[in-house]
């Protein structure tokens, strides 16, 4: 089955019923953001953010959306809930974002995010946002180097691995 939008934390529970089963309770636990990459020397819009489902039902992105924040506070829309509509992340698995036209990875992105967004070196947070528009996960960092992510050297996964 795939789990739809909940509010966060484990207490929210998601109630399948079928008319050849019984009803089954799960309860679901927020998505992680688990690595962010700003940018390598190659260029600046070689960024990604991998989100992790640590669930053992698949969670549906329809309506999520994805957030960046500045130093000052200010939040705008980095992944659009456009761009992670009819998308989904396998029980257990990792969803890689990567910049639209931008990211490099050997890795293959599960979705993009427009060219006209960025990520910044420094003083940045993103912010992952459910349906229902409740955060989810929340990532920040005072300085990303070249080349690196939230945990040292970049080791991005996707929804196939």
């Amino acid at each position: 089955p795939t789990a739809g939008p909940t509010a966060a934390g484990p207490t929210a529970p998601t109630t399948y019923t079928t008319p050849s089963t019984p009803t089954v309770t799960i309860f679901i636990v927020p998505l992680q953001i688990t690595e962010v990459s700003a940018g390598t020397d190659v260029s600046s819009d070689d960024e990604f953010i991998e989100l992790y489902n640590p669930n053992s039902v698949a969670v549906d992105l329809t309506g999520y959306s994805i957030k960046k924040k500045t130093s000052s506070g200010s939040e705008s829309t980095l992944v659009s809930e456009a761009r992670l509509n009819g998308k989904s992340i396998p029980a257990g698995k990792h969803f890689l974002i990567g910049h639209d036209e931008g990211y490099k990875g050997s890795v293959p992105a599960d979705a993009t995010w427009a060219k006209s967004n960025d990520l910044a070196y420094t003083n940045n947070t993103v912010i992952l946002y459910d349906a229902n528009g409740a955060k989810v996960s929340e990532v920040s960092w005072v300085k990303i180097e070249k080349g690196q992510s939230t945990l040292g050297a970049p080791t991005p996964q996707n929804s196939s691995q």
